[in-house]
């Protein structure tokens, strides 16, 4: 067999499109309502997977749509009634916000404080850079 051969036998054995199955994925929101609120389910499993505070992530939620609510047995509880895509709109935009690094766009990063001032530092590339909170 000649090189040729050997390539077209290769590539045939090789899929038209291969999946691009990502590193990280943020879980979708598991949620039921009972009466007048939303009980996300699996709170604390989307926070580890983001690797943060699950306080820090329940102040942003609540602030960001406008209610209150209560963490409990690693359940997060909203006064109200949201939908799904509200709620996963709203972790999109803090992932994007305070976990992503904004120099590598990856999601290796920690939130520091140094001199009372939040920073993310990635652990990937090794910037640092100020954020607010």
């Amino acid at each position: 067999m000649d090189y040729d051969e050997l390539l077209k036998r290769g590539k045939s054995g090789i899929p038209e499109q291969m999946e691009e199955k990502k590193r990280f994925e943020i879980p979708a929101v598991k949620k039921h309502t009972e009466g007048k609120k939303t009980i996300i389910t699996n709170f604390n499993d989307i926070c580890s997977t983001i690797n943060r505070d699950p306080d820090a992530v329940a102040k942003y939620l609540l602030r960001d749509i406008g209610t209150a609510g209560v963490r409990a047995d690693g359940r997060l509880i909203l006064n109200g009634s949201f939908t799904n895509d509200e709620l996963n709109g709203t972790i999109k935009k803090y992932v994007d916000n305070y976990v992503i690094c904004k120099v590598c766009n990856l999601p290796d990063t920690n939130i520091i404080k140094v001199d009372r001032i939040d920073m993310i530092k990635c652990d990937a590339c090794g910037a640092s850079y100020q954020i607010k909170m």
